[in-house]
């Protein structure tokens, strides 16, 4: 059997400088958003959610990214509700 995959077409983004004060967080089911607000508090400069399949967090963790972006954390995805109780969803 032969496996294989088209290659994946690789774009680069420019920068002046590499932040380095940049926290990845993992959603779970029951995520409260603590590690979000945490991080904000001790000089987190940057945020990276890693969000369900389908790029779903919790309603807790959804907040927790919304007070974030109030207290100055740059993000390139906007965070909306989406449809049914407890879900939202990070739109890139």
């Amino acid at each position: 059997m032969i496996v294989s995959r088209r290659t994946i077409r690789q774009h680069s983004i420019p920068a002046a400088a590499i932040e380095t004060r940049v926290v990845l967080v993992k959603a779970y089911m029951g995520a409260d958003g603590r590690f979000i607000d945490y991080a904000v508090e001790t000089g987190s400069r940057g945020l990276v959610v890693e969000a369900f399949g389908s790029g779903n967090v919790t309603a807790p963790m959804t907040e927790a990214v919304g007070r974030a972006i109030k207290r100055g954390i740059s993000g390139r995805g906007r965070i909306a509700r989406s449809p049914g109780p407890g879900r939202a969803h990070l739109h890139r």
